[in-house]
């Protein structure tokens, strides 16, 4: 999340016309300033390329190793921000992010 206060946008159900209006207004607003839920999901992470092994890491988290065409292995590694990737297990495999450390260095790029 990017604020500490939670922003909440009423449904249009049951508004007049002028309320509906004023609250799209204040929706397109709200995503301007990027206030709200981020709707990352594993779908999209895994749609991003997989970082390899030796390459270093832009976020400490836990990484799942994935196959060569991107299915998951079962296996987490974690590593800190600004190390290389460990070695995998077999060629063509790579890294994906599944969980951020809750901390300044789980932000990462």
């Amino acid at each position: 999340m990017c604020s500490a206060r939670a922003y909440v946008v009423p449904s249009h159900k049951g508004l007049e016309p002028k309320q509906m209006r004023q609250n799209h207004e204040v929706e397109q607003l709200l995503h301007r300033a990027g206030i709200g839920p981020k709707k990352e999901t594993a779908a999209m992470a895994a749609n991003s390329e997989p970082l390899k092994p030796g390459e270093i890491s832009p976020a400490s988290a836990q990484y799942g190793v994935v196959g060569p065409r991107g299915g998951d292995t079962g296996k987490e590694v974690t590593v800190p921000k600004g190390r290389p990737m460990p070695p995998t297990p077999k060629p063509r495999m790579g890294y994906v992010i599944n969980d951020r450390t809750r901390n300044d260095s789980g932000r990462g790029k």
